[in-house]
């Protein structure tokens, strides 16, 4: 076991840990420029994806969710504790100019989640489940389309979404409330639990419910707090601003910005143990926002950069001043003797007291409850997609519901013991997992850029050629879909008939 965490620590070091940013930052970059900058260029058409018309909403489908019930579902895996753990950690390493790197990287980011849920939106398909209702599946492993590849991609989603959504989260979460209110870890991974099991038990509308109530409240009265603190430093934002853009442009400040960018736009929780981007590129966020009921890929692809923009640069640069607040006017910490991870907890209780730990805890364990019912989501569509293949390739029947229940308990289970289990190896192979998985996802969205283009061009620009194109595919689609159809009349006709000339050469001759 010592052998192999020590090859998974190498590898997510030397070859994860420099590769990923780059795939994430060259793939953001790409699509800013191709994209021509839609946000800007069409701000009316983007900000209009955000607030509907009534009517419109009315029509959806009652089988889908809607977009904004999706991306509180993609955001209760993002969101949590790495909102305040990794600016802390940020901070730490490289100075007030890390958070100047973090807004940079978040630009790049977006433009990385806008084209893999564009993607996912478009290659998903509906299908009934094992109780024959209708919804849609997404993620990467349907625009990958190679077969292997795909199926790779939904067996690691369905590990990671044990270590990474689940004992990751439950510990952070036992870890909070044990240093807080001396609580057990055992008791709170077995509440934690059942909670997760009562949630989960009635599928993804029960889960977005949970996460459509939960993720806008926790997040607004973050904000309130985090506000509060702004308001009465008032008089500090200037030099908190100049510090930030002063310190921006060292080799430290860099270095340690896009590490923290990196921790609080994952899975939040080491300060030294990196995930990508918010789930930008990894291709877990998508499964989220394929299930939605949206008019255009494109229209949802926006959702997308409202989630990044949500998780780094709203509330991470609020708890960043916060931190900044807490440092003294020569540059050195009020705060003494701490480390990353409860930097910015002792920054608020600086300003909001005693109450300040116990809202942070509670914060930690709820946002990491939210982050285990939208894995288990993840993980579920992984289940689908394997037994979906196992049932094609071997033509045996597949009970995905006796699946999906195994699924649930065992998924249970690892979080009741979560709290009590040791995080190296854990945090090794999800590290390990993200990166394989990141690395298949960016290739497959690079390798699709056209479509992306096609779909930004016709939702952004429906005047332009590309709507002529796309039309064309899908006169095209219509038209092959309809030959196939005819042929396999046809074919149907042809055995009927021959059928009936057998039955009727085996008749007696009633002459006879």
């Amino acid at each position: 076991m010592t052998g192999i965490l020590h090859a998974l620590e190498w590898i997510n070091k030397y070859i994860f840990s420099p590769l990923l940013p780059i795939l994430i930052f060259g793939a953001g970059i790409y699509f800013a420029f191709s994209l021509r900058f839609f946000c800007i260029t069409h701000p009316v058409k983007f900000l209009r994806v955000f607030f509907p018309k009534k009517e419109k909403e009315l029509k959806r489908d009652k089988d889908s969710i809607s977009p904004f019930k999706a991306v509180t579902l993609a955001l209760a895996g993002t969101l949590g504790v790495g909102n305040i753990i990794g600016v802390s950690a940020a901070i730490m390493t490289g100075g007030f100019g890390s958070i100047f790197w973090m807004w940079c990287s978040a630009i790049a980011a977006m433009m990385v989640k806008y084209a893999e849920i564009v993607l996912a939106v478009k290659s998903r398909i509906k299908l009934p489940d094992d109780k024959g209702v209708e919804k849609f599946h997404g993620g990467a492993m349907y625009y990958i389309k190679n077969g292997i590849f795909a199926a790779i991609f939904a067996s690691l989603c369905i590990a990671s979404s044990f270590f990474l959504g689940n004992i990751i989260q439950v510990k952070a979460a036992a870890d909070a409330i044990n240093s807080t209110f001396g609580v057990p870890p055992l008791i709170v991974g077995c509440v934690i639990a059942l909670l997760c099991a009562i949630i989960i038990g009635g599928g993804v509308h029960n889960i977005s419910d949970f996460t459509v109530k939960i993720i806008p409240v926790l997040s607004a009265l973050y904000i309130a707090a985090s506000l509060y603190i702004i308001i009465i430093n008032g008089s500090r934002i200037p030099e908190a601003i100049h510090r930030i853009f002063a310190d921006a442009f060292t080799p430290e400040a860099s270095i340690g910005g896009i590490g923290g960018f990196l921790l609080c736009r994952s899975m939040r929780y080491g300060i030294t143990r990196g995930l990508f981007s918010n789930e930008a590129g990894c291709g877990t966020a998508p499964i989220a926002h394929a299930e939605a009921d949206t008019k255009h890929p494109a229209a949802q692809g926006c959702w997308g950069i409202f989630e990044v923009f949500t998780d780094t640069i709203l509330l991470c640069s609020m708890t960043a001043f916060v931190v900044i607040f807490a440092f003294d006017s020569v540059g050195q910490s009020c705060i003494t003797d701490t480390s990353g991870m409860l930097l910015a907890v002792k920054a608020y209780s600086l300003y909001l007291g005693d109450s300040a730990g116990m809202f942070i805890s509670l914060s930690t364990a709820i946002f990491a409850l939210a982050t285990l019912v939208c894995w288990s989501h993840y993980g579920l569509e992984g289940v689908w997609y394997i037994s979906r293949i196992i049932k094609k390739k071997r033509n045996t029947p597949i009970n995905f519901g006796m699946l999906r229940n195994m699924y649930i308990i065992l998924y249970c289970v690892a979080a009741a013991i979560g709290g009590i289990l040791s995080g190296d190896i854990i945090w090794a192979f999800s590290d390990f997992a993200v990166g394989i998985m990141t690395c298949m996802n960016i290739a497959a969205v690079m390798k699709n850029r056209k479509e992306i283009t096609l779909e930004t061009k016709s939702y952004f620009e429906p005047c332009h050629k590309y709507k002529t194109v796309l039309n064309h595919r899908q006169n095209l689609s219509a038209q092959c879909q309809n030959h196939q159809n005819s042929n396999h009349q046809i074919h149907q006709n042809l055995r009927s008939n021959h059928h009936n000339k057998v039955k009727n050469s085996l008749q007696p001759d009633q002459n006879f």
